[in-house]
């Protein structure tokens, strides 16, 4: 387990660089006279799958990570307390959803933020390669975002994740025919090393973690 991540239970925490600041009001615990917040798996996709029994992050403390749909940065809170030594580029569409993310990067020197459209990775190729990918983006093309981004950032052989909303892609068919093209299309890309379904966290959402051929 990563030096900063700890595990109560079936529940995960991470050692905050920050304890003075509760930015997302988490439930916490004090350990040897250190703060650890809550990895909540009804608000974090990630979270949600070490509960459900992800064996692999795919970062290590060093690590350069490209996150893709940040929103309000929780996520990337815990992320940025585990790789104490890395960087994570935080890209979010919404300048509204982000106000939360640009607070937590202020005090933390490890993450960037960046407002702009994950589906133009063009438009911030000045980035450095990665590590890892993560992609959380409700849209009907999210396998190309993701595939996209890495083509530009991820190193050969990098690890990603993206977590599929099958309603995000076509409501019209049934989940499992949304996640049988889904993988489809990432096999031609990537190596598919694990599969969870999310439920009962989310609903008709499957998280895959990848390495790139």
């Amino acid at each position: 387990m990563l030096k900063n991540l700890h595990k109560q239970g079936n529940s995960f925490y991470t050692k905050s660089s920050t304890p003075e600041k509760n930015f997302y009001n988490e439930d916490l615990l004090i350990i040897n006279s250190n703060t650890f917040f809550l990895w909540n798996p009804r608000r974090s996709k990630i979270a949600a799958a070490m509960v459900k029994g992800i064996q692999n992050l795919g970062f290590e403390e060093s690590s350069k990570i490209l996150y893709l749909g940040a929103a309000q940065g929780q996520t990337v809170s815990h992320i940025s307390d585990i790789v104490p030594q890395g960087q994570i580029f935080a890209v979010e569409i919404s300048p509204i959803a982000a106000k939360p993310l640009y607070f937590l990067a202020k005090a933390r020197q490890n993450i960037i933020p960046i407002i702009e459209d994950a589906r133009f990775p063009e438009r911030y190729s000045d980035l450095p390669k990665m590590d890892f990918v993560f992609e959380d983006v409700a849209d009907s093309q999210q396998i190309e975002i993701l595939i996209n981004n890495c083509n530009l950032f991820l190193k050969q052989k990098g690890f990603a994740m993206i977590a599929v909303k099958a309603r995000s892609i076509d409501v019209s068919k049934p989940p499992y025919e949304i996640f049988k093209m889904c993988e489809k299309k990432l096999a031609q890309h990537f190596a598919i090393l694990q599969k969870l379904d999310l439920y009962p966290f989310e609903k008709d959402h499957y998280l895959y973690f990848l390495q790139f051929k």
